[in-house]
């Protein structure tokens, strides 16, 4: 016999149909049952203090778990403060401090020769915006003339 096995017997036939037969009665019997009219009913005022208590429960169980929702949101928004700190004490180039000014060196690079490039922008580039120009100001001429 293994670990799990037990000396009880499977029940015979005669007893399962026997238990069936009884849990059919009483199912039967329960159906048949009317409500006795000389038992009184349950007190009213039981129900409404049973009712009350469990709304008390209630409320005191809905307060508790308001009261750790806030806590846990307030541990989260600590945590994201410290986590914005810690960000804002380390600049950008201080965390490769080999790299740093080669890092910076090439930044200025690059906004120095976009810088050169705006600046050589003239107006003979771009035709269409010499045209308006000139149209423009014969536009001013001509209101300047009509005004004298």
């Amino acid at each position: 016999m293994g670990f799990f096995s037990s000396n009880k017997e499977a029940p015979s036939a005669q007893e399962s149909i026997d238990k069936v037969e009884v849990g059919r009665t009483l199912l039967n019997k329960l159906e048949e049952a009317q409500p006795d009219p000389n038992v009184p009913a349950p007190d009213l005022s039981r129900q409404e203090a049973l009712d009350s208590a469990i709304q008390k429960k209630l409320r005191e169980e809905l307060a508790k778990l308001r009261k750790q929702e806030k806590e846990v949101q307030k541990q989260i928004e600590l945590a994201l403060e410290k986590e914005n700190l810690d960000k804002q004490a380390k600049p950008w180039f201080g965390r490769d401090k080999g790299q740093s000014s080669a890092l910076l060196q090439q930044e200025l690079e690059r906004v120095r020769a976009q810088n050169e490039k705006y600046q050589r922008r003239s107006v003979t580039d771009y035709p269409e915006l010499q045209e308006a120009r000139v149209a423009m100001t014969q536009c001013f001429l001509y209101v300047h003339l009509l005004e004298y």
